[in-house]
């Protein structure tokens, strides 16, 4: 019982000192990582700091639209969010409009037909490869329909009970 712990011996596998690298080689955009020190907005604060819901400060972390960094809360991770970030406003596009507005009219239009002519071959290729992928199932389908006929078929022999009987009573 008086005996000393085994001491352990490390190889070239260990992973002892990676946590230091790997934290330096961590690279949060818009976050300085002496901040990740620091406790950061919990969604339910940055929600209320920027107005919104707690699920659009989820969408936006997801988007990458706002710097957030997960750390080890009383029920498992949680999002931080870093204290002043505000999201990076993406402008809405309009639709193009086609009125009188000279040379560009006829450009927007252009544009427009050669935007749908671009979906429409995308969907025209989904379509297709949809039609291969339907064959390919039916006929999947119709062979396993001739192997479970084949099964029935062969499991339909007769016991040894009833070809004693048979024999037996000459039927």
């Amino acid at each position: 019982m008086g005996e000393p712990a085994e001491s352990v011996k490390l190889d070239s596998t260990s992973i002892e000192g990676l946590e230091e690298l790997l934290v330096s080689a961590v690279d949060l955009p818009g976050v300085d990582t002496g901040s990740l020190a620091g406790p950061g907005w919990s969604l339910s604060e940055a929600a209320e700091a920027l107005e919104v819901n707690e699920r659009t400060v989820r969408r936006w972390i997801k988007q990458r639209r706002i710097s957030a960094w997960k750390v080890d809360g009383p029920r498992g991770p949680e999002w931080r969010v870093q204290p002043g970030s505000t999201p990076d406003i993406q402008p809405v596009q309009s639709p193009p409009t086609v009125g009188n507005q000279g040379g560009n009219a006829a450009d927007n239009l252009a544009e427009v037909i050669l935007d749908l002519s671009a979906k429409l071959t995308t969907a025209n290729e989904q379509l297709t490869a949809a039609s291969f992928r339907i064959g390919y199932l039916e006929a999947q389908a119709e062979a396993h329909k001739e192997q479970v006929k084949l099964l029935t078929d062969s499991q339909h022999k007769h016991g040894r009970w009833s070809r004693f009987w048979s024999w037996f009573t000459g039927r």
